[in-house]
């Protein structure tokens, strides 16, 4: 029986081992959630822009946004409404009945779904008590939520950093909740 020559023997053990190498990088991705998976899982955390400080996750199938902590968590003399020094709650909620409703725990999220990519639903602001269609997702590390009228391109982006960034704002943010054993804290040693 003919034997393959010595090159065809060599390339066929470096394509052997780079298939071996690719097989496992692919299970080391699903795994971990990355590429490999559908990606939804990928905006799960704690997320900061520079005011406001949201938990993402996935309740009942569908995504959940909470507001954990605030730059500004009582009402200032400079907000339009509120008494000075008390938590701030929903107070530009067009049901007057939710008014007393605190921001820190309330649900920005809502009916949201998984498709092409994106996660879609509703967002509500409570800066001025409104409802928007919008989307999630991440991009470059980053979370982006998309609020829109009608089409994508009339609609405005915020972009959230990971807790793990650590920026003045977040640091802020997690005096202003107490919260503890954080990526900041075991960088700042607080």
């Amino acid at each position: 029986m003919n034997q393959p020559a010595p090159r065809l023997r060599r390339a066929l053990r470096v394509l052997a081992s780079l298939v071996i190498v690719m097989g496992s990088w692919s299970l080391a991705a699903i795994a971990l959630g990355g590429a490999g998976g559908d990606g939804r899982a990928d905006v799960y955390g704690i997320w900061a822009s520079s005011g406001t400080m949201i938990e993402v996750k996935s309740v009942g199938g569908s995504l959940s946004a909470r507001i954990i902590a605030l730059k500004h968590p009582d009402w200032r003399e400079k907000d339009e409404k509120g008494e000075v020094g008390e938590p701030k709650t929903d107070l530009y909620n067009s049901d007057a009945s939710q008014h007393g409703r605190p921001l820190i725990g309330l649900e920005m999220l809502g009916g949201y779904q998984y498709r092409k990519g994106k996660w879609r639903g509703q967002l509500y602001l409570p800066s001025n008590g409104t409802d928007w269609t919008s989307t999630v997702r991440l991009k470059k590390g980053e979370l982006l939520i998309r609020g829109y009228a009608g089409v994508p391109i009339f609609g405005k982006t915020q972009v959230f950093a990971p807790l793990s960034a650590c920026n003045d704002d977040i640091l802020r943010m997690i005096e202003n909740a107490g919260i503890k054993d954080t990526p900041c804290s075991r960088v700042t040693g607080q």
